[in-house]
């Protein structure tokens, strides 16, 4: 009873940090496209094209890598009979479900099925993340961390350029209709904006050195977390040969599609 009531809160929270990322999108793609990016190069429109084009298109990338993480199922897929025969001692039985499955495979008491080579349950995603949606999840963290720091440049530049005119609205007209300055004040959008992208830049700095450190040492947060679970050495591949095996590319620009 205590597990399903923990599920549910996790949940929602999970689903709270859905609702409170997709509004802080919206506010800084519409800062950043709407009002950083037209400010720049005002005199220039083929640069403000540019700028403008490869930053919504690496929008368009990591929206594009979020939607495949929460919607790509990692289930355990059916295995050959003639796979086993080969390699019988690569699977075990699951105790909770009964399913034949590869080694380093978890069953998800949220989803209710084993999942392959299981990293955790994503609450955010609303979806575990194991083999088959591990290189959209690092993805999408990765373009978030590389959008985060774009938007921190632009709003931190605009900031500089501004800082004068923003030292006196704020001294002359302290919490005077507060709101309507931040919708028509392009100082203090780009202050709320930079705010965001320190915090964001933060966190997914954390996500992403983290998951290159389990990739460096060829484990799962589960093996980090519980290492009795973990049933083989690191292998003895290069680095750069983890990368793309994650990435289930040589090309590295793979981590945009």
């Amino acid at each position: 009873m205590f597990s399903i009531a923990s599920d549910n809160i996790w949940r929602l929270v999970g689903s709270s940090q859905v609702m409170f990322q997709i509004l802080l999108w919206v506010f800084a793609i519409y800062v950043t496209d709407f009002v950083l990016i037209p400010d720049f190069f005002k005199e220039n429109k083929y640069k403000q094209f540019a700028l403008y084009f490869s930053y919504i298109l690496h929008q368009l990338c990591m929206i594009r890598n979020l939607y495949m993480a929460m919607y790509t199922i990692p289930k355990v897929k059916e295995i050959p009979k003639e796979e086993i025969k080969k390699n019988p001692n690569e699977y075990s039985t699951c105790k909770k479900c009964s399913v034949l499955r590869p080694l380093r495979s978890h069953h998800c008491s949220i989803c209710e099925m084993c999942v392959d080579k299981m990293d955790h349950h994503c609450y955010v995603l609303n979806n575990c993340v194991g083999k088959a949606n591990y290189r959209f999840f690092f993805s999408y963290i990765f373009l978030t961390l590389i959008n985060a720091i774009m938007i921190l440049i632009l709003s931190f530049i605009c900031l500089l350029r501004f800082r004068d005119e923003m030292r006196d609205k704020m001294h002359h007209q302290k919490f005077k209709l507060l709101g309507i300055q931040i919708i028509a004040h392009l100082p203090l959008r780009a202050a709320i904006l930079f705010l965001i992208s320190v915090v964001t830049v933060l966190m997914m700095s954390y996500f992403v050195i983290y998951h290159l450190y389990i990739i460096y040492r060829d484990e799962t947060t589960i093996e980090r977390k519980y290492p009795k679970l973990k049933c083989k050495e690191q292998n003895k591949k290069k680095f750069t040969e983890k990368i793309s095996e994650m990435l289930q590319s040589e090309n590295w620009l793979d981590v945009y599609w």
